[in-house]
């Protein structure tokens, strides 16, 4: 009798849901989107000379994508950038997680290309004005130049190419050149043969190594005049 009653008591307390709720599903808590953060150092810092190298390191956080002037990067984490720059510059980086994005600006100030030895040497075509052998203090010859000779244009142009015009403006032959390290040679062609140089605003002065008629050393010294000068 006891064991019939105990089942009834159970089917009865069934029968009422309310006595019989199931516990609600634990509601898992959503983290909120984190905003993204960038993060730049830029070496160097302040004016940058006409021609230098800028660079500028990228790191973010919580981005899953990096943009620098609207070029997508390959990582979104960080991004190195290296440029040559010859007037005032702005870069645009943009960072974006899911929804979320921020974006910084970074306005760079380049100099007066008077300023630096890159600008003085390529920002403008030259004239060739004089050429002359030296032994040591001693001149050994100034060689003659025709007016045709003096109206050709010589281009040391700031992506490493070299190349100069007749006065009619045809080409007449193209090289690559480049500074050493220091900016204190010029180093021509693909064996980069050494040239010693001074410049000014108004004269670019190069001399090389060579021999001269008589077999013995010399060093040929070519000078150019800024077209403006003139």
């Amino acid at each position: 009798m006891v064991p019939l009653l105990i089942f009834s008591t159970i089917l009865l307390w069934s029968l009422f849901p309310g006595c019989n709720k199931e516990s609600p599903p634990i509601e898992e808590k959503v983290k909120p989107e984190a905003e993204p953060q960038i993060e730049l150092t830029v070496t160097p810092s302040g004016v940058i000379p006409w021609g230098d190298t800028l660079e500028i390191n990228v790191k973010t956080l919580n981005a899953k994508n990096l943009w620098v002037n609207d070029q997508k990067q390959p990582s979104a984490l960080e991004s190195k950038i290296r440029v040559g720059l010859y007037t005032d510059t702005i870069f645009v980086f943009k960072a974006k997680n899911i929804t979320l994005s921020s974006e910084k600006e970074l306005e760079i100030k380049v100099g007066h290309w008077s300023q630096s030895i890159s600008g003085l040497v390529s920002s403008h075509p030259w004239r060739l004005d004089s050429l002359r052998a030296w032994r040591g203090d001693t001149l050994l010859a100034s060689f003659n130049l025709t007016e045709d000779d003096k109206k050709e244009l010589y281009y040391f142009l700031p992506d490493g190419r070299f190349e100069w015009y007749n006065k009619d403006g045809k080409i007449r032959g193209k090289d690559v050149w480049c500074f050493n390290k220091n900016k204190t040679q010029i180093l021509f062609g693909r064996d980069h043969v050494i040239y010693e140089f001074k410049v000014s605003e108004d004269h670019l002065v190069i001399r090389v190594n060579s021999t001269y008629a008589d077999g013995l050393p010399c060093v040929s010294e070519l000078v150019f005049v800024f077209l403006c000068s003139l």
